[in-house]
């Protein structure tokens, strides 16, 4: 048997590591399910970084529209995560005392349906209102929505797991720009005017919601 490339993955244990197995082996859907989760975790840490900075430059206005997307991104969070507990098979009484809330509201608010909605409602949400500073940024380009997974083919190998939904250029970028900005030491409000745009327009760059030009990315 050929062994497979990459970094091998770490478990608590022998058994911990044959459990995640065969769950995954047993419902393909589970390992898009957590690919999902990780997705959306990693794009609600990268808007925390320009909100911070926000915060700090002083820029009240532009740090609550990004307070908005991110409580969007911890309801469509939450929803991926009980989605995992669910795959995991995880008792619906545990998973809401957990969120500190009753069972019935879990099966309201959180049941299967209503979160394969608000991923199918993220994976299609096109990108928040246009900057206010638009005039000041020639030539922006939208970035375009992640596409959905698509469903299985009767003709498609039933045994392989469904491709997970794969990242935008905008969030691609998103995440560069936010390590080069960290290392840089130097704040939105600074950055913005090097490159001739607001702090505001800077942030959603950081967060993949705007791709901006070439002349604004260097």
């Amino acid at each position: 048997m050929t062994p497979r490339s990459g970094r091998p993955r770490r478990y608590c244990g022998d058994a911990c590591g044959k459990a995640y197995r065969k769950l995954r082996h047993s419902h393909p859907e589970t390992a898009v399910n957590d690919d999902y989760a990780v997705q959306v975790v990693e794009e609600a840490a990268r808007r925390a970084q320009p909100l911070m900075c926000l915060a700090r430059d002083g820029e009240p206005l532009a740090a609550l529209q990004q307070l908005v997307e991110a409580r969007r991104d911890l309801d469509d969070l939450a929803a991926a995560l009980v989605q995992q507990a669910r795959d995991r098979k995880e008792k619906s009484q545990s998973i809401a005392s957990a969120l500190h809330i009753s069972p019935g509201k879990l099966s309201r608010d959180l049941s299967t349906e209503a979160n394969a909605r608000s991923r199918k409602r993220r994976l299609e949400r096109p990108p928040t209102c246009p900057p206010t500073e638009a005039q000041q940024v020639p030539r922006q380009r939208e970035p375009r929505p992640a596409p959905a997974p698509r469903e299985a083919s009767s003709t498609s190998d039933s045994n392989g797991p469904p491709a997970a939904p794969a990242a935008s250029p905008a969030a691609t970028l998103a995440r560069a720009l936010s390590h080069l900005h960290r290392t840089s030491g130097k704040t939105l409000r600074s950055l913005g005017k090097d490159a001739k745009v607001t702090p505001s327009y800077m942030s959603r760059i950081m967060t993949g919601e705007r791709l901006p030009s070439w002349k604004v990315t260097r």
